[in-house]
């Protein structure tokens, strides 16, 4: 009995030890569950992230493999220092580091994989948009308000040439491209946009606003030359398709040099976002360009052939046009990269 009694204080302190190392057990499982919930929010993809058009940089990379060293070359021929990093990162970028679609979801990320510091910074940036009157079921572009499409990259001195003169918004979505652009002081602003619920945002942008007098919907696509085709998908990527694709839109397509033929208008400036579409409509547009050498926003991220070839054809006309290629969103990997052109 004695031995029993003399022995209790021990046990006493075995339990105090025992729930300290619980508690300690505990702290570290919470822990554990804490950084796993980050590294879960920081290092798994997201599909926003990632262009549906990643698959075709790839096949366009195996099978135009022996010629790539030449395309970038003369992409980057001309180019500053900035544009040929953003060209270097792109093609990285979409080729090394992004996995084909169809695999996106078998791969974790670290953001700073993606984006640089200065980008992660800009992220959480807010943007006023009360001075503009906004739709109401409509996806904000941010990069359109922030960076005017690329506009905000050009000198003043450029920018200027905008002004007394036309715009031409390819692929107008809801119409913010056209608040944006008002503020260059156009004599006018014709804004395309094919898809018949977007055509209804976009005029219903022109009433609340009152840009009536000034902005122009036309429910036309843009395209090499008129015709007729199929486009799927009611939102900013809307992009074409076969007439065998459920619920597809037929829609009519006219080119820029043939809509603007006979007329006196100078074009101070073009814009195109057209979801892949954007070297037919330049081929469409060569006369136009030719003769007023009007300031180029052109998307070329959608396809290869838009990134690689744009350039270099307007480049053949010999008109003096300086280029530079800008990432204008800091919340895509890939996306809204620019092809920014101007003479003068």
């Amino acid at each position: 009995m004695r031995k029993i009694f003399y022995k209790i204080p021990k046990l006493g302190k075995i339990v105090k030890q025992r729930d300290s190392a619980l508690n300690m057990i505990k702290d570290l499982e919470l822990r554990e569950r804490r950084l796993l919930e980050n590294k879960e929010k920081m290092n798994c993809f997201k599909d926003i992230f990632l262009s549906p058009w990643t698959d075709k940089w790839k096949i366009f990379y195996v099978n135009k493999n022996n010629e790539i060293d030449k395309y970038i070359s003369q992409l980057k021929s001309g180019l500053d220092k900035e544009s040929k990093l953003v060209v270097d990162n792109l093609w990285e970028k979409i080729i090394f580091l992004i996995p084909y679609n169809k695999h996106k979801k078998s791969f974790l990320y670290k953001v700073e994989d993606f984006f640089t510091k200065k980008e992660l910074i800009e992220q959480k940036k807010n943007i006023d948009l009360s001075r503009y009157n906004i739709p109401n079921g409509v996806n904000i572009e941010k990069p359109v308000f922030l960076n005017k499409n690329g506009l905000a990259f050009l000198p003043k001195r450029i920018l200027l040439k905008i002004k007394g003169k036309i715009i031409v918004d390819g692929g107008a979505y809801f119409g913010d491209s056209a608040l944006v652009f008002l503020e260059y002081t156009p004599s006018r602003v014709y804004s395309f946009e094919p898809v018949n619920l977007t055509y209804k945002k976009l005029k219903e942008t022109i009433r609340i606003n009152k840009m009536g007098d000034i902005v122009t919907p036309i429910k036309l696509g843009l395209g090499k030359k008129a015709g007729k085709a199929f486009i799927k998908g009611t939102n900013s990527a809307a992009s074409l398709t076969t007439s065998d694709f459920k619920n597809a839109q037929e829609i009519s397509i006219t080119s820029i040099d043939d809509f603007f033929s006979g007329k006196n208008d100078v074009i101070g400036l073009i814009k195109l976002d057209v979801e892949g579409e954007e070297l037919g409509v330049i081929k469409g547009a060569l006369e136009t360009i030719k003769r007023d050498k009007p300031i180029l926003l052109i998307s070329v991220y959608h396809r290869p052939e838009d990134f690689f070839f744009i350039k270099p054809l307007i480049d053949d006309l010999n008109l003096g046009y300086k280029f530079m290629i800008r990432k204008t969103s800091s919340f895509r990997v890939t996306s809204e990269t620019v092809l920014i052109g101007y003479s003068g």
